[in-house]
C-alpha cells in the first residue's frame, strides 16, 4: 500500500485537498525531498564553514608567528654580548623587560579586545611586533634590544589573549576542546620554532643578527591579513527602570482595589489579599 504522502506526490494535480483544505503540489514535493535528504545544515551564525575554517586557522598561525617571534632573540644573546660588549648579567634585565611589559597589556587587551572587538586590538599588536623585530634588526647598541624586547612584551600581552579567544569563536563547529588544543598547540610550536629558526639562520645565512627578524616581518604580513575576525559588538546589558502595572483601559481602580471588592474589612479577598476599607 501507498504512503498518503506518496499518493499525493504521485498525483498530477497542481493542487491536493489535504484535511479539506489545498495544499500545492510543490509545497509536498519540497517537504518530502527535506525528510529523506541528508543536505549539511548551515552554520548558524551565517558564515560559510569553508571561510570559517581557514580563519580559524588564520588565528593559529598568528599565535604561532608572534610567539616565534618573540623567541627570536633568544639563541642570539652570545653575539649581542660580543657585539655590543656587555656582561652576561645584562641579558636578564633585557628579558625582564618583556615580561614587564606582557603583563600589564596582558591585562588591559583583555578586557578592551571584549568591548571593542579583536579586530582593533590584533592588527595593532601585529604591527607593534613587526616594529619589534625591526628595531632588532637595526640595533646599535644596548638599549635597543631593551625598546625592542618591550615592544615584543606588548604586542604578545594584547594578541595572547584576543587570538585565544577569537579561536573559540572561530572553531567551524563550536568545538571548545579543539580550540584550546589548537591554542596550546600554536603556543608551544612558537616557543621551540623560533630559537630553532633563529639558530639556523644565525649559524648558516648571512647577517645572523638581521635575517632572522627580517624572516618573521614577512611571516607577519600573512598573520595581519588571517588574524582579522570580524569586529565584536559591544555587549551592553540592558537597562532595567522600575516600573508601576497600570489598571486597565476603561478602569479606575487600581488591583488591590479590585480584589477587595466583596470583602469584608480586615478579612482576605478572593485572591487572598486584605481589602482596604
Amino acid at each position: 500500500m501507498f504512503d498518503v504522502s506518496e499518493h499525493l506526490l504521485c498525483s498530477g494535480t497542481s493542487n491536493m485537498m489535504v484535511w479539506g483544505e489545498p495544499m500545492p503540489s510543490d509545497r509536498l514535493t519540497a517537504a518530502h525531498r527535506s525528510r529523506h535528504s541528508r543536505s549539511p545544515q548551515p552554520d548558524p551564525s551565517g558564515q560559510p564553514l569553508p571561510g570559517k575554517r581557514l580563519r580559524f586557522w588564520g588565528t593559529a598561525y598568528a599565535l604561532l608567528i608572534l610567539l616565534t617571534g618573540t623567541n627570536l632573540p633568544t639563541p642570539l644573546c652570545k653575539g649581542y654580548e660580543t657585539r655590543f660588549g656587555f656582561s652576561p648579567l645584562v641579558v636578564t634585565p633585557i628579558f625582564a623587560a618583556y615580561v614587564a611589559v606582557l603583563i600589564p597589556s596582558l591585562l588591559v587587551a583583555g578586557p578592551v579586545s571584549d568591548a571593542l572587538g579583536r579586530r582593533s586590538v590584533l592588527l595593532p599588536a601585529v604591527v607593534v611586533a613587526a616594529l619589534g623585530s625591526l628595531v632588532f634588526a637595526l640595533a646599535t647598541s644596548t638599549g635597543w634590544l631593551f625598546a625592542a624586547r618591550a615592544l615584543q612584551g606588548l604586542a604578545l600581552g594584547a594578541a595572547s589573549g584576543s587570538l585565544t579567544a577569537a579561536l573559540t569563536e572561530l572553531e567551524p563547529v563550536g568545538n571548545r576542546r579543539k580550540a584550546a588544543l589548537v591554542s596550546t598547540v600554536a603556543s608551544v610550536g612558537g616557543l621551540g620554532l623560533g630559537p630553532v629558526l633563529a639558530g639556523l639562520l644565525a649559524q648558516y645565512a648571512p647577517a645572523p643578527d638581521v635575517l632572522p627578524f627580517v624572516v618573521e616581518i614577512a611571516l607577519l604580513v600573512p598573520a595581519a591579513c588571517s588574524s582579522s575576525p570580524e569586529r565584536a559588538t559591544p555587549h551592553r546589558p540592558p537597562r532595567r527602570r522600575p516600573s508601576v502595572a497600570a489598571p486597565p483601559t476603561g478602569s479606575h481602580e487600581w488591583p488591590f482595589r479590585r480584589a477587595s471588592r466583596g470583602a469584608a474589612p480586615g478579612r482576605p479577598g478572593p485572591q487572598g489579599q486584605l481589602s482596604v476599607a
